[in-house]
């Protein structure tokens, strides 16, 4: 029994101490960015570390914690790896196979869904890039804008795999988007279908040639290439680079695009590592040595990261100019780290910044942004114009009539994105269908006919609508019209 009570008076001067230890706990429990349990951990491992006569080392410690919950619940590595890199910057973290397919849509030749590029914020989920022809583009949809809601259901703690799976998969699905954008709220709503990945768009318009990069994936530099072949054989030299909206992409990339610009052996980007460590210094290694082309290269508030470094080469090599807003500022570059599976619990990756890139002239834009040579901002307009034909409200109009009051309704269907054929004042059957989509989409009662309350909405939704000018590619086209002129 003296034994026993001799333990037992131990055990509780050990239960007074830890009891004494907690109240330290206690206090220090109110910091909002550490749990209680995290703290009782950490201050048993001070105490063990500080206190143990033959000495613990605090990492095997912390190992050995680990280990024991791993071990117990593999699930939770998935969060403790989470957790680990919640305290980095915006761009690191871990992510779960569902959320890395989400960076593979950006670079398959197809997918179904509406089109948009998704990153996870500290607070909410941003959409960092829209397809060009994509159900997104259509909706209006812009990067920048942020999720509130999908499909009435709030997103505001969704992961990328749980918006991802609302917006991507059946073809046909409704998808209904909240979304914040400056200080506006408004709601867009659109169907999945098969959406093309394609990085280039371009086209000639009176001997100018226009190149938009929509991204910059592992297709961009070959997509490139067919387009600057193009503009060589047609004999064109003034040439629009249009990375407005461009959230980036592969460093790799972007690096093989430049080289097809920029004239060989000048540098066109330094990677800068931690400490200094593995700096690199990137040269083109094109095929020509000087060229007659000159550039302009459109930049917005959404022009990031690997859309920068293109933007930023062209420039500080003296190839052209920069021309609109002032762009993103994301100046660091990402790595997948390649992690192996743990046994038969199949893990996803870490994107992990690993280096800031800084321009040839060493110009660092993260968080800052590019400067344009040319600041130009677009304005929203009225889609009501003064050159117009009068509205008429003193008859309903259907297939056979014409005049003018069939041509004010042809130029406001048209204004509205309707396809109404030819503008030319006839009722025909192609305004008819026109007709009846309106009422449809407007909840009336759709007949076709053109009757006096389709009338008085088709005015004042025309009169209410404003569309977005493009004065930025207007100026585009205009700088390098008057340089010819001279």
């Amino acid at each position: 029994m003296k034994r026993m009570k001799k333990g037992l008076a131990v055990l509780c001067a050990g239960l007074v101490f830890l009891t004494s230890t907690a109240s330290v706990f206690a206090n220090t429990s109110a910091q909002p960015e550490e749990t209680l349990a995290s703290l009782y951990v950490k201050e048993v491992v001070n105490l063990v570390s500080e206190r143990y006569r033959f000495g613990a080392e605090k990492a095997q410690m912390y190992e050995a914690v680990i280990d024991y919950l791993m071990k117990e619940h593999p699930e939770l590595l998935e969060g403790a790896l989470s957790a680990a890199l919640s305290g980095l910057d915006d761009y690191s973290g871990y992510l779960n196979r569902t959320e890395l397919e989400s960076f593979d849509n950006f670079v398959d030749p197809s997918y179904v869904g509406i089109g948009v590029e998704l990153e996870l914020m500290p607070e909410f989920i941003e959409i960092v890039g829209v397809m060009r022809n994509s159900p997104a583009q259509e909706a209006g949809i812009k990067a920048g804008d942020r999720i509130l809601k999908i499909n009435g259901e709030d997103a505001t703690g969704f992961s990328i795999a749980a918006a991802r799976e609302r917006i991507v998969g059946v073809e046909g699905r409704e998808v209904s988007l909240t979304l914040l954008r400056g200080n506006d709220v408004f709601t867009a709503t659109m169907h999945t279908r098969k959406v093309s990945t394609e990085s280039v768009y371009y086209t000639i318009v009176d001997r100018i040639g226009y190149i938009q990069i929509a991204r910059f994936s592992s297709e961009t530099p070959e997509e490139m290439e067919e387009a600057l072949d193009k503009m060589k054989y047609e004999g064109i030299k003034n040439i629009i680079f249009d990375v407005r909206g461009n959230p980036g992409g592969q460093l790799q990339s972007v690096l093989k695009s430049l080289y097809k610009i920029v004239p060989d052996n000048r540098l066109v980007a330094i990677v800068d590592y931690y400490e200094g460590r593995n700096d690199v210094k990137f040269y083109s290694n094109s095929k020509f040595t000087k060229t007659d082309n000159k550039y302009v290269v459109l930049i917005d508030g959404d022009s990031a990261s690997a859309a920068e470094l293109f933007a930023g080469a062209i420039r500080d090599n003296k190839l052209g100019v920069l021309m609109g807003e002032r762009s993103y500022g994301k100046g660091t570059v990402q790595e997948f780290t390649g992690l192996r599976s743990l046994g038969d619990f199949e893990l996803g990756d870490i994107k992990l910044t690993v280096a800031q890139y800084l321009l040839p002239g060493g110009e660092c834009i993260n968080k800052i942004g590019l400067l344009p040579d040319i600041t130009v901002k677009n304005e929203y307009q009225s889609l009501e114009r003064e050159d117009f034909a009068p509205m008429v409200f003193d008859a309903k109009y259907r297939i056979g009539d014409k005049g003018d009051a069939v041509l004010a309704i042809e130029q406001r269907m048209d204004a509205l994105g309707y396809n109404v054929g030819e503008l030319d004042g006839v009722f025909d059957e192609v305004l008819e269908k026109a007709v009846y989509q309106f009422q449809k989409d407007e909840e009336l009662f759709p007949y076709g006919v053109m009757d006096i309350t389709t009338q008085t909405f088709l005015k004042n939704t025309v009169s209410e609508t404003e569309v977005l000018v493009d004065l930025q590619l207007e100026a585009a086209f205009e700088y390098f019209t008057k340089k010819a002129g001279k």
